[in-house]
């Protein structure tokens, strides 16, 4: 099994962990998936970085719920930033 078929497995958890009493969890799980993903895209940026992109902003989320607003707002630049880089990479030269 990969790294990435295990930050898969913990989103698809969480996801599904949507009551209350698991809100500990599922904040917990989308920051083990999110450091996961750090590791893979240091190793392959071209191929990981869209997904950590949308994991910050899932952790910013989840984050924002649990009112840890400052770590949220990071969360979220974190994405945003990595969003603008994918963007840019994918523009063809004029």
């Amino acid at each position: 099994m990969s790294w990435e078929a295990v930050a898969g497995s913990l989103q698809s958890r969480a996801r599904t962990r949507t009551h209350a009493s698991y809100f500990n969890t599922l904040l917990e799980v989308t920051e083990q998936s999110v450091e996961i993903y750090r590791r893979l895209a240091e190793g392959n940026q071209a191929a990981y970085e869209a997904d950590l992109a949308r994991l910050l902003s899932n952790l910013g989320n989840r984050l924002a719920e649990a009112g840890r607003h400052p770590q949220a707002l990071d969360a979220e630049q974190q994405a945003v930033e990595m969003r603008r880089r994918l963007i840019e990479g994918n523009r063809a030269p004029q």
